[in-house]
């Protein structure tokens, strides 16, 4: 009988936690923060960002849904990091069905 190697131990463990997890996954981007777009035609939403480098969504756009208890300051947050070209920091944990990451936290400041 053949005998399974380590690494395939390991691959089928992580496969596993993967499939078990749901696949949740977190992601964050850096850098500086180049387009801050608003559009009241998709209800709920509120800001997007692009950034250099790319957001490393499926579209390259983050945005802020109104679920997000702390939506007006993140806003903010980001309004004044694109207007005084300062760098952020963007995290998520899922992408909205267009592929844009739904914004869970931000944090700018001169030192990303």
């Amino acid at each position: 009988m053949k005998k399974i190697s380590k690494n395939t131990i390991l691959f089928i463990l992580i496969a596993i936690s993967i499939l078990v997890s749901g696949g949740a996954f977190a992601a964050t981007s850096g850098g500086q923060i180049t387009f801050y777009h608003l559009n009241s035609t998709f209800a709920g939403r509120d800001a997007c960002v692009r950034m250099v480098p790319k957001i490393s969504s499926p579209s390259g756009w983050a945005c802020l849904y109104n679920n997000n208890p702390l939506r007006s300051q993140i806003a903010t947050l980001m309004m004044h990091a694109y207007e005084q070209g300062t760098r952020c920091a963007i995290s998520w944990s899922a992408n909205s069905p267009e592929g844009y990451a739904i914004i869970q936290v931000a944090e700018c400041g001169n030192t990303y």
